[in-house]
């Protein structure tokens, strides 16, 4: 799946992740633990990532 952005919110032990797809629809919200989100984020192509 391609997201034009995906936006996270960090805590101490998990991370909240958000995506949207080009018209701005929300299509994915997942809570990762640190070690689930390195290889998250890796599985996808270049992607603006907020904090």
């Amino acid at each position: 799946m391609a997201f034009k952005r995906i936006a996270v919110d960090t805590s101490k032990a998990m991370f909240t992740v958000h995506g949207i797809d080009e018209a701005d629809r929300a299509v994915l919200r997942r809570n990762l633990s640190r070690p689930r989100f390195t290889a998250f984020v890796t599985s996808f192509e270049p992607t603006e990532l907020v904090t």
